[in-house]
């Protein structure tokens, strides 16, 4: 057979036609183009085969697009995921060193606390009663960590603040039983000189 040109007539593209086939369309433009030699059902037959198969090339292209769209989507998804992943844990990260930090403050001031405790406890040791107040209205919990902390930083507050009344007043008793002690046996002995005194 012959072929009408090896260019096409429309656009002077170059074309290649399928083997088999006496009748296609341009790749370039899509005109008609048909062969030479050949019979009306032969050219109806070659007509409907290059529909068929422009056809199954058009559905191939969508399907190619269709699967090309998929994959945009899952690769979309997947790098949302990751997105998400990525920001979770930075956020995590961020909350477990804000409250690793919150917490490190409140084990300091805690620490901090018990040395005024224990400086307490020396000055109630010393009857050094108003500097041991003074410590003893300063003793705050202030960190923020714990509402349980900060009541029981409370309550050693009060019962220090208790136990330096108590011990201010025994020791201000205990003066006062030192003087009375005094002055009796100041009074005794006078007595017995006096009477000594009396025999003479």
């Amino acid at each position: 057979m012959r072929f009408k040109t090896l260019e096409c007539p429309n656009c002077g593209a170059p074309i290649k036609p399928p083997n088999g086939i006496e009748t296609f369309y341009c790749q370039h433009c899509g005109y008609h183009i048909i062969l030479e030699d050949l019979t009306d059902a032969e050219v109806n037959a070659s007509v409907k085969f290059g529909r068929m198969w422009h056809k199954e090339r058009m559905c191939d292209k969508q399907y190619e697009e269709n699967h090309a769209a998929w994959e945009r989507t899952e690769r979309s998804k997947h790098f949302e995921f990751v997105r998400y992943f990525i920001g979770f844990a930075v956020f995590f990260l961020f909350m477990f060193g804000v409250f690793g930090y919150e917490h490190l403050q409140s084990n300091r001031e805690e620490a901090r606390l018990q040395n005024t405790v224990d400086a307490i406890m020396i000055d109630i040791e010393n009857e050094n009663f108003s500097d041991a107040r003074i410590k003893a209205n300063e003793l705050h919990y202030t960190a923020g960590w714990s509402d349980e902390i900060e009541v029981k930083w409370d309550d050693t507050r009060e019962q220090l603040l208790k136990e330096i009344d108590k011990a201010e007043k025994e020791t201000k008793k205990s003066q006062i039983q030192s003087i009375f002690d005094r002055f009796g046996n100041n009074s005794d002995s006078n007595d017995e000189d006096h009477g000594f005194t009396n025999s003479q």
